[in-house]
């Protein structure tokens, strides 16, 4: 359940990662949910990986 909102992750090696339920942004999360998570710069976006889908991952969108 850990919170990678606005986390640059598209070097990371996330196979066999367990991330359920943690939660992420896009390009479409609003101002005010970035602001909430102290990520200063909007759009807020978590960068992933190319071939990471955080959906098929069980990740939960924040908007």
């Amino acid at each position: 359940r850990a919170n990678l909102q606005g986390t640059d992750l598209q070097e990371a090696n996330l196979q066999g990662a367990k991330l359920d339920k943690a939660k992420y942004t896009d390009g479409n999360t609003k101002p005010a949910t970035c602001k909430k998570y102290n990520l200063v710069d909007h759009p807020c976006p978590t960068k992933f990986p190319k071939t990471f889908s955080p959906k098929t991952a069980g990740m939960t969108l924040e908007q």
